[in-house]
């Protein structure tokens, strides 16, 4: 069984691809590839400032807590605050799918 997460986003006011590009890389880099059963990860842009990731796994996936308030004890590493910090706030939604096999 396999596991899609699709997480949607709208960049922070300000933002630009090349800022987010530079974040994302370095989230990709360190705080994604330790997540369990990670088989793939991929990012794309829409027209309007959205932001949409991608993650296939091997199994079901955790949250981030990306969603959680600044203010949370929710655990985060620095490169995800840095991946929230260039999201506009409240826009942040994940879905996680289980693939039909």
């Amino acid at each position: 069984m396999e596991y899609l997460e699709l997480e949607q986003f709208t960049l922070a006011a300000g933002v630009t691809r090349t800022a987010f590009a530079a974040v994302d890389d370095g989230v990709q880099a360190w705080s994604y590839v330790h997540r369990d059963g990670l088989r793939r990860r991929t990012t794309a842009f829409a027209e309007d400032g959205g932001v949409l990731v991608v993650s296939l796994f091997a199994t079901a996936p955790a949250p981030l807590a990306l969603d959680a308030p600044t203010s949370s004890t929710a655990p985060i590493d620095d490169g995800l605050e840095a991946l929230r910090s260039v999201i506009e706030p409240g826009s942040y939604r994940r879905r996680v799918f289980e693939d039909r096999g």
